[in-house]
């Protein structure tokens, strides 16, 4: 649960792919990780009463696994674990607020065609904290790979946002550049510059 006591992200993931599952006669797992022991049993407790609204041919074709750990490397452990990478795979990486999802693991996550990721994370937190360079700028390198994200604080504060995309067009470049032979349509629709 959210602080206003909205669901949460699990919980509202689950319920499109219980609707989904509808649909489609297919199984699929969920893996839960929680750094915070108190947030496990909460987010058991949430993932129970979501389950239970839900018909039992549902519910036994969506396996959930919730574990205490950090997220990174135990994610990757898991997945391993399980003979899950290289199958298709959507990975949701919801941070807790700031941009705490080093970029290594979307790197190897990255190594596997078939898996698309999602990161979410509050852009506030960079604006707020971020600026102060106590720290939390380094938690934005990890995130994005490289300190070239921090060219937003060289932005205008006005109230009209022009967004500077030469951080990204240059790893966009570079990408390119990597491959001698050139990148194929699906590698580089990966980047969001490409519409």
């Amino acid at each position: 649960m959210c602080k206003q006591g909205e669901p949460g992200s699990p919980v509202i993931a689950y319920e499109v792919f219980a609707d989904a599952l509808h649909r489609f006669p297919k199984r699929m797992r969920v893996i839960l990780m929680e750094e915070d022991a108190r947030r496990v049993k909460e987010l058991q407790r949430q993932m129970e009463l979501v389950r239970s609204r839900q018909a039992d041919d549902i519910t036994k074709r969506i396996a959930v696994d919730v574990h205490h750990g950090d997220f990174h490397p135990a994610l990757l452990q898991e997945l391993r674990g399980i003979g899950a990478l290289g199958k298709p795979l959507f990975v949701l990486l919801d941070s807790f607020g700031g941009p705490d999802i080093p970029f290594s693991l979307l790197q190897e996550l990255g190594r596997y065609p078939s898996t698309e990721v999602m990161v979410t994370f509050e852009p506030s937190f960079l604006t707020r904290f971020a600026e102060k360079h106590d720290g939390h700028r380094q938690l934005g390198d990890e995130a994005f790979g490289s300190p070239e994200w921090q060219g937003v604080f060289q932005q205008s504060p006005s109230g009209k946002f022009t967004p500077d995309t030469a951080p990204l067009r240059r790893i966009l470049h570079d990408f390119i550049s990597e491959a001698p032979d050139g990148r194929t349509i699906p590698e580089l629709k990966r980047y969001a510059l490409l519409k």
